[in-house]
């Protein structure tokens, strides 16, 4: 589990503006050696932004309604519209925490 917090450090330093409070958490979770759980991939969600979302991770499409994007580690995100839905392309629900849980089962799970 060290190598995912790692990767997620680096990957957050290489950003045109990095966040070090996150940094300094992924670099003690690996110290830690923290398992992965759903609780820790929800702890490592940071909401931005329409703006800032697009300005730090480029390339990304987004919902025409996207407000604000809740980004976790790995690059996974969710994005909320304008009528407080929490939205992935194949997942929506006003409830983060049913979309929280299908982003983690369906990509971290082979972790």
């Amino acid at each position: 589990m060290k190598s995912i917090y790692l990767k997620e450090a680096t990957a957050e330093k290489l950003r045109p503006k990095p966040n070090h409070n996150y940094i300094q958490r992924m670099q003690q979770f690996a110290d830690k050696e923290k398992e992965f759980t759903l609780s820790v991939f929800k702890d490592t969600g940071r909401l931005l932004s329409r703006i800032d979302f697009v300005n730090n991770f480029q390339g990304e499409a987004l919902h025409d309604d996207t407000t604000n994007v809740m980004v976790y580690i790995g690059g996974a995100y969710i994005q909320l519209l304008k009528d407080g839905t929490w939205y992935k392309s194949d997942k929506q629900d006003k409830n983060i925490n049913e979309v929280e849980k299908y982003v983690f089962e369906n990509n971290f799970m082979k972790i």
